[in-house]
């Protein structure tokens, strides 16, 4: 399950309290090992916009990729954020790239 809503709306409160509900597990992007990372990656890659929508698809591939494995283990998830709504996240922003080739 994802929840889809804009940012700074309490997203991350809704997933936790919604995955608590469930007895399932809330996961949220970036993960825990790159969310320290994020302002020095950030502001590493400056204003580039198509730097930035890949660095995040690759964090939502990648967050995914562990969701899947927690469901196929017959686990509850549920996200913030998945692969489809990180890409239209790019493209609302500008970002031009055939990220469907």
């Amino acid at each position: 399950m994802a929840s889809l809503t804009l940012d700074g709306v309490g997203k991350t409160t809704l997933v936790h309290n919604l995955a608590a509900a469930l007895g399932g597990i809330a996961m949220s992007m970036p993960g825990p090992a790159i969310k320290p990372l994020r302002e020095l990656i950030e502001a590493a890659l400056g204003n580039a916009k198509l730097a930035h929508a890949l660095f995040y698809l690759a964090i939502a591939a990648a967050e995914g990729a562990k969701a899947r494995a927690a469901a196929d283990a017959g686990r509850t998830v549920v996200m913030d954020r998945f692969l489809a709504s990180t890409l239209a996240y790019a493209k609302a922003c500008g970002v031009e790239a055939d990220f469907d080739a």
